[in-house]
């Protein structure tokens, strides 16, 4: 697979880790939850912790997080990557909450204090204004394609072609349904003696196409 682009993608599985999600390059991180979040006292460092979690009982359902770490406050910080549309993520991204939450429980009196947990969810990477700090510029050099090992590139390139080929099929079965739609409404339009002009603008196919229903 030929990449022509600079950098590596960062909305790749393999591309928003390689940045993001590494102890050595937890600066990057740091700069961009500092940036992001309106906190009044900015994070100086973070630990990523384990990043599969359970819930209180066996029966509760196990979650796994893109990226999980606390701060030297012990605010703990989500940060999640969704590349696909999901009709519940915004309840999905409650339920991450959870766990961070009931991890601060104490046995014996405790007056049910919270430290903050924050999460992040990054649906679309974009910077505003074009001015980039620092170590967000360096973050892009760490992004640089053909700065990364041999084995680095092959690996980003089957993520990307497992990304374009996941893609490929969902826009396909998009565009199946919706032309099974169209020949429905075609179908029916023909049965109620419809002229094929009037069809062909109100669905989109071709005459060809329609004729094949008769």
């Amino acid at each position: 697979m030929m990449i022509k682009n600079k950098y590596i993608d960062p909305l790749t599985d393999f591309g928003f880790k390689r940045i993001f999600g590494t102890y050595e390059n937890r600066k990057f991180l740091i700069s961009f939850l500092n940036d992001l979040l309106d906190i009044e006292d900015k994070i100086v460092s973070i630990e990523y912790n384990n990043l599969e979690k359970l819930g209180l009982n066996s029966s509760d359902r196990k979650t796994i997080y893109d990226i999980y770490c606390t701060d030297e406050k012990n605010n703990n910080f989500i940060v999640e990557l969704q590349r696909a549309k999901q009709k519940y993520f915004k309840d999905r991204s409650i339920y991450y909450t959870t766990f961070p939450i009931q991890e601060q429980s104490k046995h014996g009196d405790w007056d049910y204090k919270l430290k903050q947990v924050y999460f992040v969810g990054i649906l679309d990477f974009t910077f505003k204004d074009g001015r980039l700090k620092e170590k967000i510029r360096e973050a892009f050099d760490l992004a640089e394609f053909l700065a990364m090992s041999k084995d680095e590139q092959f690996v980003y390139q089957m993520d990307l072609k497992t990304r374009l080929d996941n893609k490929n099929a969902i826009d396909y079965a998009e565009e199946m349904g919706i032309k099974k739609a169209k020949f429905e409404v075609a179908k029916n339009l023909l049965q109620q003696g419809i002229d094929i002009n009037v069809i062909i603008k109100s669905t989109g196919l071709t005459a060809e196409e329609i004729q094949s229903l008769l």
